[in-house]
């Protein structure tokens, strides 16, 4: 490698950026009350959120966060290794390995540094992952670090998985799923994970990062599907349902301790901010004693989706807050994205290579701040721009 290839990579990308009319991505806003953000001075209902719950704004979180800053400071200002973990941390451990049931968790400064510790640490060279070929980037990264290898199964398909398995010269030692896929908000069949694989020697790993609050009560698809106790590990972040920043990984006792001492991702980098520790908690306060939150966005969900049926969009699993819509072209994907934003509405263009070669994708959010009349103007806005005539498929 030459600086030259680096300055051609470099004039690459920047030349593709530059090509565009229409460039959406990294501009600044304000985040409103009520599921609205403030972009280019004007006020849009934000349709691309993860904060499911709608617990971001919630005076009771906001609150815990500023409490959390008086009595320890903005930072602790080093790593968990060293003088960076507070009684909130351990706490906060304590609260979530109660909360799911396993024996101890881990909290990190991201749901993407969780995934970088957790494959990075239990896997090495000469030891296979089996995975659903769309996990999330991060989970993808850790096994970069590892140097182990992959075999990818179909998505959503167990069975795939299992003759895989059974073909690969060597056992996996790790298998990996989530429990809602962030892009197409799809739901793997956890039960069948678990019916195919129960007596199988390899951890089954979940990503519950935007199940929780969601699914099971709360505690994420492997909850719902009545396989909490059978899922070895659980990853999860608090940047969705939780209404914070951070991340965790939840396990056995040994397992924990050997993430904890091995993980480059825990221990070279700053411990999680207190504040968003404890805005998080109380996040998870709020939806495991008013259960009726989760109860109210599963029916604005269904609802939701049911209505995209009559207009011709089928939306996917009716748990999922997260719909995609796909689209054959970048061009078209930002035209729609602009009209929209043009009748209020934020949403963002995915395109390559964030998306597969020759699928583009819009992807919808539903959270529990949106109003049913929010909702029904957001439909009849996508009718009226016949945005229907311009997608691929829909899941």
């Amino acid at each position: 490698m030459s600086l030259d290839s680096i300055k051609q990579r470099i004039g690459k990308v920047n030349a593709r950026r530059q090509s565009l009319t229409y460039y959406p991505y990294f501009k600044s806003s304000d985040p409103l009350p009520a599921g609205r953000i403030l972009v280019d001075g004007k006020s849009l209902l934000n349709m691309s959120s993860n904060d499911y719950l709608g617990l971001s704004f919630d005076k009771r979180v906001i609150e815990a966060s500023q409490k959390a800053t008086d009595k320890y400071g903005t930072s602790r200002c080093g790593s968990r290794l060293l003088n960076g973990t507070a009684k909130i941390h351990e706490e906060a451990e304590e609260t979530l390995s109660a909360f799911f049931g396993k024996e101890r968790t881990l909290l990190f400064s991201s749901g993407h540094q969780a995934n970088l510790g957790l494959f990075q640490s239990l896997l090495g060279r000469g030891d296979t992952l089996l995975l659903d070929k769309d996990c999330h980037a991060s989970i993808y990264d850790g096994v970069a670090l590892s140097g182990t290898s992959t075999e990818r199964f179909i998505h959503n398909d167990f069975y795939d998985a299992k003759s895989r398995f059974t073909r690969l010269d060597g056992a996996p030692a790790i298998l990996a799923t989530e429990g809602i896929f962030s892009m197409d908000g799809s739901i793997p069949d956890l039960g069948e994970l678990v019916r195919l694989f129960g007596e199988v020697e390899c951890l089954k790993v979940v990503d519950e990062a935007h199940s929780i609050g969601v699914l099971g009560s709360g505690k994420g698809a492997a909850a719902e599907f009545g396989v909490l106790s059978e899922t070895d590990i659980l990853s999860g972040a608090f940047s969705k349902s939780l209404a914070s920043v951070g991340g965790f990984i939840s396990a056995s006792s040994e397992i924990i301790k050997y993430i904890r001492d091995s993980a480059r991702s825990l221990i070279f980098t700053a411990a999680p901010a207190p504040s968003a520790v404890a805005a998080a908690m109380k996040a998870l306060e709020i939806l495991s004693s008013e259960p009726e939150r989760i109860t109210s966005l599963r029916g604005k969900i269904g609802w939701f989706k049911a209505e995209l049926g009559k207009i011709g969009i089928p939306a996917g699993n009716i748990l999922s807050p997260i719909i995609p819509l796909r689209i054959a072209s970048p061009e078209i994907a930002f035209k729609v994205c602009i009209d929209l934003m043009s009748r209020g509405f934020l949403l963002y263009p995915i395109v390559p290579p964030a998306s597969p070669q020759g699928i583009c994708m819009i992807r919808i959010s539903i959270t529990e701040s949106h109003s049913t009349d929010e909702l029904t103007r957001f439909i009849e806005t996508i009718e009226e721009l016949k945005i229907s005539e311009s997608l691929l498929e829909t899941a």
